[in-house]
């Protein structure tokens, strides 16, 4: 349904209740389940999948619905064009 090795958006961040980029997050134990490698990772990764899903939305939009959110094809190419884990 969302692809394959990629779960519902938000599943695991909405787990944590926190995001991969957000270290310090309140009630946070560390070291524990939370706040260890493997589950930063996770959420790096889910972060990653999620990036990855919108900009292939941005790229099926139409130049009407580009216009109407202030966008041009090359502002869509350049976003295309950075890396995943950017």
């Amino acid at each position: 349904m969302w692809g394959i090795g990629s779960t519902a958006p938000g599943v695991l961040s909405a787990l944590a209740g926190r995001s991969a980029n957000d270290n310090n997050a309140p009630g946070t134990m560390w070291p524990g389940p939370a706040g260890s490698w493997a589950w930063r990772l996770m959420l790096a990764l889910e972060d990653a999948l999620e990036r990855i899903r919108q900009r292939r939305a941005l790229a099926g939009l139409s130049e009407p619905d580009l216009k109407d959110l202030g966008w041009t094809r090359g502002d869509v190419l350049a976003e295309l064009s950075k890396p995943f884990w950017r």
